[in-house]
């Protein structure tokens, strides 16, 4: 079973993100800021980081930031709704393997993962 780790601070597109991710038979444990976000990586083990950029406490980018340079390097996928070349540059220089704009489709995401 993949565990993914998702740190969106839009509680109902939490809650929408981890129906469909357990529906279709992952394992989420799902925080609401980027500090949540780095404290979760160090108490348990995910093989996917899914991450907003824009949250309060510590933004996506830096929680991204801090969890690489304590030597995690889980795959991470962010979602967010910073669309420009350069988020998507800044997003992926942070250590991303993955960025996804919001508004997204479920199906879209899935797949990703499945990649």
């Amino acid at each position: 079973m993949i565990k993914v780790l998702l740190a969106e601070d839009e509680k109902e597109l939490s809650r929408a993100v981890c129906a469909v991710l357990r529906g279709k038979g992952f394992e989420v444990r799902a925080v609401f800021n980027g500090k949540e976000a780095v404290e979760a990586a160090g108490e348990e083990l995910f093989d996917l980081f899914i991450l907003d950029i824009m949250m309060p406490v510590m933004d996506g980018i830096e929680a991204l930031k801090t969890i690489r340079a304590g030597g995690d390097y889980t795959p991470a996928l962010f979602l967010t709704a910073k669309a420009e070349i350069d988020d998507r540059v800044a997003g992926l220089e942070a250590g991303a393997d993955d960025y996804l704009t919001k508004p997204f489709a479920m199906a879209e995401l899935v797949a990703r993962i499945q990649s």
